[in-house]
């Protein structure tokens, strides 16, 4: 497997000088399963997507319209994808797993997590980490390696895959919906903006769950939105931690492109698939709890940065 994916690296065309093979691979794969995805859905792309990869720390995948055209630039930087790849790793360590006939029983119950993370040092110090280096802008640099040992590695990769393809394909939803793509000037911000957001969370969320539709054991932090809850608020509580190290307190600008991630995930809960009322249930139980455990953590961090 390893001599396979170095050959696959090696023979990868970079768009760019500056670009480097094994975030690009990861980029393109998760693009070109959005777009399939896409096509299979019956989702036009019109003219379609150019993707690359942005080479900084700083966490964002942003979309860009062409003007004049019907084709959209789609960045995402090489943080974002680390920064997933980290919290993947802290938040599937600090899950309560246990084996049972033959299947792995997975707590999210947010006490017994948070009462989880409080008693293991390394655990709180890789939270720690986690937050506060991407905060600082030294990203991967400051976070200590760890290897995800089994059965948490298998959440870990469900989590990781559902927060990237969130990103991806919430970016490819402003394509699709033609978000932003102004053809003259114009004074001020978009007034649509929080509109346009909650809509291509919608739409992400849809096509993750389109995309696990065929999957024996579907990925349910992706179809439940849960991944998405991880992202949103772990991008927001590094955000927050950055106006602590700067100013010295916990308060966010507020925003002129995005709405506050507690409002974005609200948002969801009607859009939920009305087929089943236990699996709409369900779906809202874990957003619920990630959400709760998330800011849990944040509580006991904070007063340390």
């Amino acid at each position: 497997a390893v001599k396979s994916f170095l050959e696959h690296l090696q023979n990868i065309k970079l768009t760019g000088p500056r670009d480097e093979p094994f975030t690009h691979a990861i980029v393109e794969r998760l693009c070109k399963e959005v777009e399939t995805a896409c096509r299979d859905f019956g989702v036009s792309l019109r003219s379609g997507v150019a993707y690359g990869v942005a080479p900084t720390f700083a966490l964002a995948a942003e979309r860009y319209p062409v003007h004049f055209t019907e084709a959209s630039v789609v960045t995402v930087s090489a943080g974002l994808i680390s920064f997933c790849s980290h919290l993947s790793k802290v938040m599937s360590l600090s899950l309560v797993c246990e084996p049972e006939d033959k299947a792995l029983v997975v707590c999210n119950e947010p006490r017994q997590v948070f009462a989880k993370i409080g008693s293991d040092p390394d655990l709180k110090r890789f939270w720690t980490e986690v937050i506060g280096a991407y905060a600082f802008g030294s990203g991967p640099l400051n976070v200590q390696q760890r290897i995800v040992p089994f059965p948490y590695s298998i959440i870990r990769v469900k989590l990781l895959l559902a927060m990237e393809r969130f990103a991806i394909a919430h970016e490819y939803a402003h394509h699709i919906a033609k978000h932003g793509k102004l053809e003259e000037a114009q004074v001020g911000g978009d007034p649509f903006y929080e509109r346009d957001e909650v809509q291509a969370d919608i739409f992400a969320l849809e096509l993750c769950r389109y995309m696990e539709r065929d999957q024996p054991e579907p990925n349910f932090y992706a179809i439940s939105g849960a991944g998405a809850v991880l992202l949103l608020k772990g991008l927001e509580y590094v955000r927050r931690t950055r106006e602590i190290l700067v100013t010295g307190r916990d308060e966010l600008r507020p925003s002129e492109t995005h709405p506050a991630a507690a409002q974005r995930i609200a948002s969801w809960d009607k859009f939920d698939p009305p087929s089943s009322g236990e699996e709409r249930a369900a779906f809202m139980q874990i957003r619920g709890d990630f959400s709760e455990l998330i800011d849990s953590v944040w509580a006991k961090l904070k007063p340390w940065y």
